[in-house]
Formats: C-alpha cells, structure tokens, sequence
C-alpha cells in the first residue's frame, strides 16, 4: 500500500477511472483494472512489521470508526478535450480539500432589512479571481504588524494540460486591490529564510558539492509566474 492522500487514478489507452478521498488512506493496485483503498485497519495481534505492538486504535473502547467520502470519476481519454480530465480531477480536488468554511450567529433581534441596513455584508481580501489552476495556499498574519505571509501553488502537473499546464503569471497588486500594497519579499517554501540568502545544494558526481544561491524573480511591478507543480511563499507589507 502507498500513501494515498488526495486521489489515486487508473487509466489506459482510451478510459480513465480515478477515485478522490478526504482523507489519508492506504491505497494500491495488485492487479491490473483493480484499484484497491484501505480505509481503516485494526489488527488485535502484532503483525510482526516493525510497529512492535498491535495497530488497535479504539474510543470509548470499541474499535475507531473511519469516516470519509469518497468521489468516483470516469472519463474518456482525448487529446482535444477542451479541459483534460487531470485538469477537471485537480479543479474538483481542490473545492473537496479546501471548502468554503460557514459561520452562523444569532440574528433573531433584527428582521432582514435592519439586517442589511446595519452590517457590511460582503467582503473579499481578493479584487478579482485567480486562475483556474492557482490556489492561495496560504493567507496569514505575519510577525511585522500589517505584514501577511501569502503562499500560491499552481495546481497542475507539466503536460497534464494543453493550456492550464502552462506558467501562469499573476498580479498581486490587482489581486489584493482592496489594499495598498507596501513590500513583497519572497521566502524559502517554509518561510524560515529571505529567498535571496537562501543556498542549494546542486548534487554532482564530483566530491565537492557545489552550492548555487536561489533568486527571487519579481516580474514587471508586482507579477509573479509560477509553473507547473510550484509553490512560492511571500511576505507582504500593506498599508
């Protein structure tokens, strides 16, 4: 069994089967046009597979309860689809991974148009919408005051689409235009470094390892482009 933590998908020369999960489970292939996910595993004796003790996980004292959904997609393989059925798996992963949180409060002491007529009903930090294939991973306050720790990851893979597997070039001024935008700098993915201090190791087969310094790549004004798979962190000043 292999990790599996978002989708796990078969395919062949002309169909495509592909199941999205909530959750982390177990999942694998033993035979060909089987796919096969572990949900849950409970064992009451010690398998002998390095864990030195028995994987029985229990509340209340019954056994654990594993919950979950699980999406099923099939599809055509086609070159001129207009979307890639990786594409729409991606688009539809991410609205299950990251759904819209609700909040409710008590409004039982206002009728709807004292509602409407006293509170700000609608607010985005966001101008306008990203791309399809370009998620804000990340939007937080940062240690500076007014300061935001901003993370954007393209969603898709190198040629898993003809157009939404390209760089994607975003303006982050127009994008927080509900702001006046002060500094961006960027950081290491983690955000524990500058970008431009940070040093990477490049492998060889010589002895000596030889180090190469990472550099920020701002477009014109505050543009940035990310490509396929990338993730890049920044940290924003506004005003």
């Amino acid at each position: 069994y292999y990790p599996v933590t978002a989708k796990i998908a078969l395919q062949d020369d002309n169909l495509r089967l592909a199941v999205l999960n909530d959750r982390a489970q177990g999942g694998t292939s033993m035979q060909d046009g089987v796919l096969e996910l572990m949900v849950h595993r409970r064992l009451l004796r010690d398998d002998a597979f390095g864990v030195g003790e028995a994987l029985n996980e229990t509340a209340y004292g019954l056994g654990l309860v594993a919950r979950g959904k699980h999406y099923l997609l099939f599809d055509t393989v086609k070159e001129n689809k207009m979307v890639s059925v990786q594409a729409r798996e991606r688009f539809l992963q991410n609205q299950i991974l990251t759904p819209a949180w609700k909040f409710l409060s008590d409004a039982s002491d206002f009728d709807f148009e004292s509602w409407q007529s006293s509170f700000n009903n609608a607010f985005s930090a966001l101008s306008g919408s990203l791309p399809l294939n370009v998620n804000l991973l990340t939007f937080e306050p940062w240690k500076q005051p007014h300061s935001y720790l901003v993370r954007f990851e393209h969603l898709l893979e190198k040629d898993e689409d003809s157009l939404y597997s390209l760089p994607v070039t975003i303006d982050i001024a127009q994008l927080f235009g509900s702001f006046k935008i002060g500094t961006v700098k960027e950081t290491t993915l983690a955000a524990n470094q500058w970008l431009e201090d940070a040093t990477r190791l490049k492998f060889t087969a010589d002895p000596v390892p030889i180090t190469e310094k990472v550099k920020s790549k701002l477009s014109e004004g505050l543009k940035i482009t990310l490509k396929p798979m990338e993730i890049r962190t920044f940290v924003i000043e506004m005003q």
